[in-house]
């Protein structure tokens, strides 16, 4: 591992958490600083301590170009029209991820991002759509949906800094547009994943595996989600776990294709993990 790269790295994660909680106007604030700041150390560069001008200028020009790109996101939010819509609008939307269950209530929320309402498009921001389990179609990403709606703020915080509006359905929502044939197959792998799962293991460790091997979280048990998310743990159940389940299964493929016995490919998955 470089360590070089730990500063620029550490610069652009401090940027963006400082985006989702301060507001805009201090976002733009220390992200001109951050310029300037670059700005400096690239002029320095020319001149004795060129190594280490040439450090500050990449760390500040990394947190520059963090700070740039959080503050179009969040000035993208913030002006969206659909913070401005009243009544019950019709929307159409387009399925962004997995739908997380809330227990007890039998409700979803579904990451979302708004195309058009009530017939006009809109610029795309991203929304959160809550609806009953039991009316929502099973859903992949890129399906979009028609839905009626009633509009409201995002949650505070910065959890949901860069969601323009929570979207509360108040009829069935319909399917307008099939997902792209790749998401289609690749619903297809994760529902045979979740049948197998179901059929072999209990329920909690049922609805945990799809999460570790392809990030499907959708079967998750909530008190299990709260304890990966105490433990600071819940990058396995998205990314890590699926480049994990990479790694692993081309390395036991791999030692299949070989010609090795069942005990020396399970061996080998073992070292692997």
């Amino acid at each position: 591992m470089d360590l070089r790269l730990a500063g620029p790295a550490a610069a652009c994660w401090v940027t963006c958490a400082l985006a989702l909680w301060l507001p805009l106007g201090a976002t733009l604030l220390f992200t001109a600083g951050w310029i300037l700041a670059a700005a400096v150390g690239w002029i320095l560069l020319r001149h004795r301590r060129a190594a280490m001008a040439a450090t500050v200028a990449g760390v500040c020009g990394v947190a520059a170009a963090a700070g740039v790109v959080c503050a179009i996101r969040i000035g993208l939010v913030e002006s969206s029209p659909v913070r401005t819509l009243e009544g019950k609008p019709r929307v159409t939307v387009q399925v962004t991820g997995d739908g997380q269950v809330f227990a007890g209530n039998g409700g979803v929320r579904l990451p979302v991002k708004i195309l058009a309402a009530e017939g006009r498009r809109l610029r795309q921001v991203d929304a959160v759509l809550l609806a009953r389990l039991s009316e929502l179609p099973e859903t992949v990403p890129g399906e979009r949906l028609s839905v009626r709606v009633r509009v409201r703020p995002a949650s505070p915080g910065p959890a949901d800094r860069l969601v323009a509006a929570r979207l509360t359905a108040v009829d069935e929502p319909r399917v307008v547009g099939a997902a792209p044939a790749w998401q289609r197959w690749a619903g297809r792998v994760r529902a045979r994943l979740r049948e197998s799962a179901a059929r072999a293991l209990p329920p909690r460790a049922a609805g945990l595996l799809p999460g570790l091997v392809l990030g499907d979280t959708g079967e998750l048990d909530h008190g299990l989600r709260t304890n990966f998310s105490s433990a600071g743990l819940t990058h396995l159940t998205a990314v890590s776990g699926a480049n994990f389940s990479l790694v692993c299964g081309a390395v036991v493929l791999g030692v299949r294709l070989l010609g090795a016995s069942t005990r020396l490919t399970v061996a080998m998955g073992l070292v692997a993990m």
